[in-house]
């Protein structure tokens, strides 16, 4: 914001809508350990709930509702940010595969593209993802790795828009409000890096929200355009974040899974300050891109 950016932030906390007994018992659980972290979070009524976002009819027992939470359109961080580091001197060079990174004879760190050109700079980061492994295997690091594949759908024009996001306790489904658009993704599906639609998992996340969205119907949803990502997830379920201990400039950002928006700044800081200084303000053997060398 003091770039006089917003990404289209809000700041308006997150539910987790419940339709079960058992699901409610759970997140009231997660929620008291939350609190007992310092994060605040309140158990609800389903009326509350509904007071609290009146423009959505919600099939519901309750929720747990985390104030501290925000959402935000993640195409307008991307363009954004870009336009920011353009303005301070990056320069992105897109649609070029990279498909080898090696070490040279005098010791340099090069980066091969797809047409044999050289990639070359100071500093390497492998932030690449799911296809992060293969990358780094040309140096003979071991960062294992899945793909969870993953679906999201987006509304143009919602027939209901609630103001705060939520996520779908027992169907592990998200609801994000971004800008007049509506989207829900979720599911998980580890099929190697396969990008191609499975039907079933599409016909799941859309009965989830019609079971909690009685308004909604399945019509709404068909017809739409399904987006499917993959999330880089590790063996332990925690992000490879630091310098690698095998070379002096080679630094790794990957593995966030779920949470890379989250972890995104917070790993760039990191990043930036072991390049910077030599040293970082968090060094955990938990997130070291050595551990499984």
């Amino acid at each position: 914001r003091s770039e006089g950016l917003d990404f289209g932030f809000q700041r308006n906390g997150l539910f987790m809508l419940c339709k079960t007994e058992k699901g409610l018992k759970e997140e009231t659980e997660a929620a008291e350990k939350a609190r007992s972290l310092g994060i605040p979070a309140e158990i609800l009524s389903a009326e509350e709930t509904r007071q609290m976002e009146p423009d959505i009819q919600m099939d519901i027992i309750g929720a747990v509702y985390y104030p501290k939470d925000s959402h935000l359109h993640p195409g307008s961080l991307m363009n954004q940010l870009k336009t920011l580091l353009r303005k301070r001197g990056v320069q992105f060079v897109f649609n070029t595969k990279i498909v080898d990174i090696t070490e040279e004879k005098d010791g340099e760190i090069v980066a091969f593209a797809e047409d044999q050109q050289k990639v070359e700079g100071t500093h390497i980061v492998l932030c690449t993802g799911a296809w992060t492994p293969s990358l780094a295997n040309n140096l003979g690091l071991a960062i294992p790795m899945q793909a969870g594949k993953g679906y999201s759908i987006t509304l143009q024009n919602p027939r209901e828009l609630p103001q705060i996001c939520a996520l779908l306790a027992e169907a592990k489904v998200s609801m994000t409000p971004m800008m007049g658009k509506l989207r829900f993704g979720g599911t998980m599906e580890i099929v190697g890096r396969d990008k191609s639609v499975t039907l079933a998992k599409v016909s799941a996340l859309k009965k989830s929200v019609v079971n909690y969205f009685p308004e909604y119907t399945m019509g709404d949803l068909e017809g739409q355009n399904v987006w499917v990502g993959l999330r880089p997830c590790s063996p332990d379920g925690l992000p490879y974040v630091g310098k690698t201990d095998k070379y002096d400039h080679v630094y790794i950002s990957t593995g966030h899974a779920m949470m890379g928006m989250s972890l995104s700044f917070s790993s760039g800081e990191l990043i930036e300050q072991l390049i910077s200084n030599n040293q970082a303000d968090l060094a955990h053997r938990l997130i070291s891109p050595d551990r499984y060398s």
